[in-house]
């Protein structure tokens, strides 16, 4: 599915509480193949990259349930 909202912060924000073990956020750039298996949300984020990491990365810090694993490529 893909989520084009305008803001998409509060969808990570809803979303966020109900990750843990095994939930993947990949803040991607617009190189990266769209994925359409079951589960899978893609959102738009209309903004830089670099901006995007930053409220992803303070979201989960934020977060007491769940630990960010960064993966660079």
């Amino acid at each position: 599915m893909i989520n084009t909202l305008t803001d998409w912060r509060p969808r990570i924000d809803n979303l966020l509480p109900l990750y843990g073990h095994r939930n993947w956020i990949a803040v991607v750039d617009s190189a990266y193949p769209l994925q359409s298996s079951a589960g899978v949300e893609t959102i738009v984020a209309d903004c830089d990259q670099a901006d995007a990491v930053d409220f992803v990365i303070g979201s989960v810090n934020a977060a007491p349930h769940v630990r960010p694993i960064v993966y660079i490529d």
